[in-house]
């Protein structure tokens, strides 16, 4: 019973310690970034602030957040210059 509950401490412990590797090699796409999060929308569009974890796309860069009516929003790149979540 002992080596069962070792093999599954094991298994979770390397796909843990795997996610750089694994978004290395392109399997992983997706980063999280937990809330609160600024959004700095591109040509002056203004400000999005959200209490939510955001999602973006490491190939694409693709922005994802939700508002707080629980509505998801997708920014492209070309849609916002920058986030930040401290």
């Amino acid at each position: 019973m002992k080596l069962k509950y070792g093999l599954i401490l094991f298994v979770t412990l390397s796909l843990t310690s795997c996610e750089s590797w694994l978004q290395d090699i392109g399997i992983k796409d997706i980063q999280k970034f937990e809330g609160p999060c600024t959004i700095v929308l591109a040509n002056g569009g203004g400000v999005v602030e959200t209490e939510r974890t955001i999602e973006v796309s490491i190939r694409t860069e693709t922005l994802t957040y939700r508002d707080e009516d629980d509505k998801i929003w997708s920014l492209e790149k070309d849609e916002y210059e920058s986030y930040s979540c401290p």
